[in-house]
């Protein structure tokens, strides 16, 4: 049984595509059409919701199963103390900042940095970030918060939403070792998914500019056509985001998905380093964090029905939330 399970498992990965998870905003001079609403609403749009959502379900399911594996179980028995994962991330983000800087842009780079006091707060944010300090690390972390706070009041709060993650990691250092400790970790995940599940509107809604770069930049779709291969790719990274949020994923669906985020890396250079430095670093915490967080699904029902029927009815819900509003505010 537990045989059938893993092999199933490996078959859904296997079966998803590898989508352009770079922003596509960075890479392509094509103009920001909308497409049509019924466009988006597709016959192949209503299939791959109900698949992306079997598919969220069998993860679900396969969840205790793959926890008792022995090779999963010895994975997850690896433990790394927290003061080294508050040492990656405060110090991955002074680099990650500091490429931004050197680059005249902050949170992305398209984000420019037009007033020499940003300039010196971010250079503040750096120093902070650097002295290993409780106090000078929470400071640097709410200046950040400001600085976030102004760019969304400049630049939209819908358009920030592509970066939600930086809030995730903000607060992961505002409720370091304080009460709220303890949720520090789920917002993370919430604020990653959130970012996810944006970004996959942005390929429904502006299919043009992704097909663009699947064509500026060789990208492979396996014999599919170009509006399908994005259809299906903005699927795949919702889907993601969803699991995220919902905390489905583990170690060592991390680890796939770290996996994937390398290769467009290595595939779009530079400016997909700067832009996504702090996702893989995410990453690589979420793969040695040791906290097995209990999903949502099960912290909401007991039994595996309900749990069914929350995740199918949240995604949903979800879904046409973010489309409807990344199509009239994005």
């Amino acid at each position: 049984m537990k045989k059938m399970m893993t092999l199933c498992l490996a078959c859904i990965i296997c079966l998803m595509p590898k989508p352009v998870y770079a922003h596509v905003k960075w890479f392509t001079e094509e103009d920001p059409n909308r497409v049509p609403i019924e466009t988006i609403i597709s016959p192949l749009f209503i299939c791959l919701t109900c698949l992306s959502i079997i598919t969220l379900i069998c993860l679900l399911l396969l969840e205790q199963h793959l926890s008792s594996h022995h090779l999963l179980k010895r994975l997850h028995k690896l433990s790394v103390k927290e003061t080294i994962i508050r040492f990656i991330l405060q110090y991955s983000i002074a680099v990650s900042l500091f490429m931004q800087l050197i680059n005249g842009n902050i949170f992305a780079p398209e984000i420019h940095i037009h007033n020499p006091v940003y300039t010196w707060l971010l250079v503040i944010v750096i120093f902070l970030y650097i002295i290993p300090h409780q106090l000078m690390v929470k400071v640097a972390s709410f200046i950040l918060l400001l600085l976030y706070l102004q760019f969304s009041l400049e630049y939209s709060w819908f358009h920030m939403l592509d970066y939600f993650f930086y809030i995730g990691l903000i607060l992961y250092f505002l409720m370091d070792r304080t009460r709220l400790d303890q949720i520090k970790y789920p917002i993370m995940y919430v604020t990653l998914g959130i970012s996810l599940c944006w970004l996959a509107a942005e390929k429904w809604v502006y299919p043009h500019m992704t097909m663009n770069i699947i064509e500026l930049y060789h990208v492979p779709i396996f014999g599919l056509d170009p509006i399908i291969f994005t259809v299906i790719a903005a699927f795949v990274e919702f889907s993601i985001g969803i699991a995220w949020i919902f905390q489905l994923l583990n170690r060592f669906f991390a680890i796939v998905f770290t996996i994937v985020m390398f290769m467009t890396t290595l595939m779009f250079g530079y400016m997909e380093l700067i832009g996504h430095f702090l996702l893989h670093i995410m990453m690589i915490v979420f793969i040695i964090n040791g906290k097995n967080l209990v999903c949502l699904p099960s912290r909401v029902f007991s039994n595996r029905q309900g749990q069914v029927i929350f995740l199918a009815s949240q995604f949903i819900l979800l879904l046409t939330s973010i489309v409807s509003l990344y199509y009239y505010f994005g």
